[in-house]
């Protein structure tokens, strides 16, 4: 198998933009096209698609050529294995490649700033942010750069942040944002999906057991898949007829809003889904829940800790629905900018 995979940062809003080959002819084959998708999974923003070519060469015995009259529709033996097999492959290319997203485009404010860009050889967008629109809490702190744990992330020094939800750093080759809730939702998921891997998460006991109210249908939710639940650090049993009683959560999770925790979990379960897929569902909705929001005031060394983990995990550069946690600014555009170039 050989083959080029668009950068997320391209994905599209069809699929009108995606081939496959195999033995050099091209041909439509949904499960092929889904397996290129599936290595993507949580790369791509939900609702786009990747733009991909793909060659596969197939032994002739194991296609079956004689499925449609032009022959664009072809056949193949064992196509579990070769989905599960290229499906791979892409996710191994991919989690590979650095995937910072980077600035490409020049925004200015409106007025005279359109000039300068005229004279500077730059150019203005009609989106330009308003006045005042970057509010930078700038924190004191630690120079050292931190340590390089993820070959594919350069080493990041917090500077602070930008309208409480973005984090500003400073790497060696120039500035980056950092999604504080992207970044967070990604390192609490890999954890999650790790503790759950090897046995199962650890639960903090609730002081005192807390009584939620929910539906009748997630009343049978509690009660059909508490070891699903328990898998994650939760133990919670039906308590009345429309009350579950939570007596323990996932360790990881901050103190309060345990009540809204749970029924983000329940609603999670209530999806379409078995196995692995529910327990991924409900790590998701656990880590989306228990990760620091937008808004949230953070000092500089638990700054410096995200960005730390952010570069310790599998995949820094998303969070599981496929949006960007990290943005770069190369020098070269801040210099464009301030017309140094």
């Amino acid at each position: 198998m050989r083959g080029w995979v668009h950068h997320p940062q391209r994905s599209r809003a069809t699929r009108s933009a995606q081939y496959v080959f195999v033995n050099g002819r091209p041909v439509h084959h949904a499960a092929l096209r889904r397996a290129v998708e599936q290595g993507c999974a949580q790369l791509v923003p939900t609702g786009r698609f990747p733009a991909f070519a793909v060659f596969l060469d197939i032994a002739p015995a194991l296609v079956d050529v004689n499925v449609h009259p032009r022959k664009l529709e072809v056949r193949l033996r064992d196509e579990g294995h070769l989905v599960g097999a290229v499906a791979g492959a892409v996710r191994r290319a991919l989690l590979a490649a650095p995937l910072v997203r980077q600035v490409t485009a020049t925004a200015l404010p409106a007025g005279d700033g359109a000039g300068v860009a005229a004279r500077g050889g730059l150019t203005s967008r009609s989106e330009a942010a308003p006045a005042g629109s970057l509010a930078l809490a700038v924190h004191e702190g630690a120079t050292a750069y931190l340590p390089e744990a993820n070959p594919r992330l350069p080493p990041l020094r917090p500077l602070g942040q930008a309208l409480l939800t973005y984090i500003v750093a400073e790497g060696p080759d120039g500035l980056y944002l950092v999604d504080q809730h992207a970044a967070h939702e990604r390192v609490l998921f890999e954890r999650l999906r790790g503790a759950r891997m090897r046995g199962g998460v650890p639960c903090q006991l609730l002081a005192v057991p807390l009584p939620v109210d929910v539906s009748p249908a997630d009343l049978d939710l509690v009660a059909g898949a508490r070891d699903l639940l328990a898998a994650l650090g939760y133990e919670v049993e039906p308590f009345g007829p429309r009350t579950a009683l939570l007596r323990a959560v996932p360790a990881l999770v901050p103190d309060g809003r345990y009540d809204d925790l749970l029924r983000r979990a329940l609603a999670a379960l209530a999806e379409e889904g078995e196995g692995e897929d529910l327990l991924d569902r409900l790590t998701i909705a656990t880590a989306c829940h228990a990760a620091v929001r937008a808004g949230d005031r953070l000092p500089h060394d638990a700054m410096g800790a995200l960005l730390a983990d952010l570069a310790a995990t599998e995949d820094p550069f998303t969070c599981f629905h496929g949006r960007p946690t990290i943005v770069a600014i190369p020098r070269a555009q801040l210099e464009r900018w301030f017309l140094r170039t």
